[in-house]
């Protein structure tokens, strides 16, 4: 490259990279996936930071696409107020007070599913409830941090599932004592976490809910026999990061806030499955490596595939050959390519 401006290049490796890709993930009973890198459905290269829509790599056909809301109601949406993307996920930050995702389906609730949030936080979860995905308001169901709905399921900085039910033990039961609740599950700040939220509900294993952070977790039988769900009482969208009350949202707003991934399947995953999709993504969404030439760094560093990082190469004083190195974000060589790259006049 010109040592005078630099530009882009890409370093092939023999399977140096930490890299997962979308299609990696289990697959049967996908019905929604929400990536934060690959958010317009263009590849991993064309992460869009202009995008209002975030699209459903599983296509349309039982959940839409994502639609970022900048009001309360949804009617006002696109970029601004206190919603952004970084390079692999959608940011909520500390001042939020009303942005979120519309997922604009009203009457979609699996028999039995598995629902899974890679999510970063630094927000205390102490009071006021924080809902991650859901679709309640008298029926559906969502993740929920302490606080809960109302006067709060969980304990402090602890999350869970609640799921609309009713049972042979307890028909009928009134208001909010429909709602039945995971155990809480402790949810440490500031650190990329996956959780996986499951609803078991059939005449064999009867009804549980489950609850996993990073592939561990604990189940909960709620009744010896299959329960019956509820939709919503009156149509109620699907959101990310807020707490849905029909085509808008009520309250309880995500802050400071990362979402990676939304994925929603209308099946159980094993432990073992739920297990596999979290070491993809603490592969796929943590930091990528830095590269630097001659000890400069460069900028834009994107990971597309093991075999291939591409990056913008900064400028140099310095015509002649440059040694690359490519180091973890966390430390860590994981390759030097000694004088194979050169500057020209």
């Amino acid at each position: 490259l010109p040592a005078a401006s630099g530009g882009w290049i890409r370093i092939f490796s023999a399977d140096a990279f930490p890299y997962a890709s979308t299609d990696e993930y289990i697959q049967d009973g996908l019905v929604a996936h929400y990536d934060g890198i690959n958010n317009a459905d263009m590849g991993d290269k064309y992460h869009d930071n202009a995008a209002t829509v975030w699209k459903n790599l599983k296509g349309i056909t039982t959940l839409p696409d994502a639609e970022m809301c900048i009001s309360a109601n949804c009617q006002t949406q696109g970029l601004g107020g206190n919603i952004s993307w970084t390079s692999n996920s959608a940011y909520i930050d500390n001042a939020n007070v009303n942005n979120w995702f519309r997922i604009n389906r009203t009457d979609y609730i699996p028999d039995e599913y598995t629902l899974e949030v890679v999510y970063k936080t630094n927000a205390d979860y102490i009071s006021t409830a924080r809902d991650l995905v859901s679709n309640w308001n008298f029926g559906g169901f969502g993740f929920s941090s302490s606080g809960g709905i109302g006067n709060g399921y969980f304990d402090e900085n602890e999350v869970g599932l609640v799921q609309w039910l009713e049972t042979k033990e307890l028909p009928n039961p009134g208001g909010g004592n429909h709602y039945k609740t995971s155990e809480g599950i402790f949810f440490a700040k500031n650190q990329l976490l996956t959780l996986s939220g499951q609803l078991i509900n059939n005449d064999i294993d009867g009804c549980w809910l489950s609850v996993y952070v990073n592939g561990e977790g604990r189940s909960k039988q709620i009744s010896t026999s299959a329960a019956q769900t509820k939709m919503p009482n009156i149509p109620t969208v699907w959101s990310i990061g807020a707490d849905p009350q029909g085509s808008g949202s009520a309250a309880c707003y995500q802050k400071d806030a990362h979402f990676y991934s939304v994925r929603v399947y209308n099946t159980m995953l094993s432990q073992l499955q739920i297990q596999h999709n979290t070491a993809l993504d603490q592969k796929r969404y943590l930091a990528p490596p830095t590269v630097t030439i001659d000890g400069s760094p460069c900028t834009n560093v994107t990971v597309l595939s093991p075999r291939i990082i591409t990056c913008l190469a900064p400028p140099s004083g310095t015509t002649g050959p440059a040694t690359v190195i490519v180091d973890k974000a966390e430390g860590g060589n994981l390759l030097t390519l000694t004088n194979e790259f050169e500057y020209l006049p």
